[in-house]
């Protein structure tokens, strides 16, 4: 094989070598997404990158949509970079317009969906963040984020019944594990989500002192205390002892 001499041929290649643009890349197994490494990149390294590539397609394939004549136009081709939410997207483009060539920076989930503002949404709101003050800073940093609707749409669709289903499940562990003891002391405390008598929301967890595990957190609106924020945490109080008794 080493001997072997490969004569090249002087003739291009025709328009039906050429290659189709690829569809998006879908991740087919779980840690394709979950612990995978990302970074920050900006545009103009990338656009930089970008021009040295050597694409796998030789000519512009758009058809003309009056004719169906195929354009055939060779490169070089102009390339720009965009952002959709999180995701750097990447157009090689002929003059007329013709998309020749597009890359993405994240894979995307079955529905379209972006990997990186499915995992910003997920993340935000696991790590007890706030969307708005999320947005801010990616706004300040010049970069994509992910829309306060999707965000929300994630969090109701996938995030709030997965995270309170694993809540119940570690909760049940921990209670099962402290059943057998003679005596169980808890202790507890009531936070609201703003000072003052215009509160609104009123959390109440309770700790086990010895395994410092958390075994219960009742929230109470101001509307089901007759508006009444004094009497919050009170009532979560009642709420939560009254079920760790059961």
């Amino acid at each position: 094989m080493e001997d072997t001499v490969h004569d090249s041929s002087d003739v291009g290649p025709t328009l039906t070598d050429a290659l189709e643009m690829p569809e998006k890349l879908q991740p087919q197994r779980e840690d394709e997404v979950i612990g995978q490494p990302a970074s920050i990149a900006y545009h103009l390294n990338l656009k930089l990158l970008a021009e040295y590539l050597l694409l796998p397609i030789p000519m512009c394939t758009a058809k003309d949509p009056v004719t169906n004549a195929a354009c055939q136009a060779h490169g070089p081709f102009q390339v720009t970079v965009k952002s959709r939410a999180t995701a750097a997207i990447i157009e090689w483009t002929f003059p007329f317009g013709h998309i020749v060539w597009r890359s993405s920076s994240q894979s995307a989930l079955k529905y379209g969906m972006l990997i990186g503002d499915f995992m910003l949404a997920v993340n935000i709101l696991l790590s007890g963040n706030n969307y708005a003050k999320v947005a801010l800073l990616f706004k300040f940093m010049n970069m994509g984020m992910v829309g306060r609707s999707t965000f929300f749409k994630i969090q109701d669709t996938y995030c709030v019944d997965t995270i309170k289903q694993f809540w119940e499940e570690k909760r049940g562990l921990v209670i099962s594990q402290l059943k057998p003891k003679a005596s169980v002391v808890a202790l507890g405390d009531g936070r609201m989500d703003s000072p003052g008598f215009c509160a609104q929301y009123c959390t109440y967890s309770v700790m086990e002192n010895d395994s410092k595990d958390i075994i219960s957190m009742v929230t109470v609106d101001k509307r089901e205390t007759a508006r009444n924020s004094v009497i919050m945490e009170k009532e979560a109080f009642i709420r939560t002892f009254d079920t760790l008794r059961q």
